[in-house]
């Protein structure tokens, strides 16, 4: 014997469709979810790097015919931790042909402190052939905005601040 009359149920299924009964996931899988989840962070905190780069500010500079100069400002603090010969990527200010494309070059000497700035020379790479495509031209006086990458550091180590050089 029927509870309800066919035609209730036939509305019934028309206003909400059918009922399909989906069996609950297993507890295994609700757990393994987790799980890898767990798995994966712990990977990327103990396998993944992270940089420490300090930014300066400065203008360029031509060496009549010896290429190219960058002259940088930076905090005495911060020049602490610099020395010649650590890599350099520089972008134009302003200069919508440079395209985000970095120059490159070195430290070539660093400057005592002079009004609480501290001078540091960058020496420039040639200019490569795409970025010359693009149009990148180098004027003296031009502003330059540099990030200088001082060390790569496991990234367990950047996060909890437990590096051992005094204190950033």
């Amino acid at each position: 014997m029927r509870l309800f009359r066919q035609q209730a149920i036939d509305h019934q299924n028309r206003l909400l469709g059918e009922v399909f009964l989906v069996s609950p996931l297993p507890w295994r899988v609700i757990l393994a979810l987790p799980l890898a989840l767990l798995v994966i962070a712990a990977l990327v905190l103990t396998f993944g790097t992270a940089g420490r780069a300090i930014t300066a500010g400065g203008v360029l500079r031509d060496t009549q015919g010896q290429g190219w100069q960058a002259m940088l400002s930076v905090p005495p603090a911060t020049a602490m931790q610099l020395h010649t010969g650590l890599p350099v990527q520089l972008s134009l200010i302003a200069d919508p042909a440079s395209d985000g494309a970095p120059l490159n070059g070195i430290i070539s000497r660093i400057d005592g402190p002079d009004d609480a700035q501290t001078r540091m020379w960058v020496l420039l790479d040639p200019l490569t052939p795409s970025q010359r495509m693009q149009g990148v031209v180098l004027r003296p006086d031009r502003p330059v905005s540099a990030r200088i990458l001082l060390t790569r550091e496991p990234l367990w180590q950047s996060l909890t601040g437990s590096a051992t050089d005094g204190g950033r």
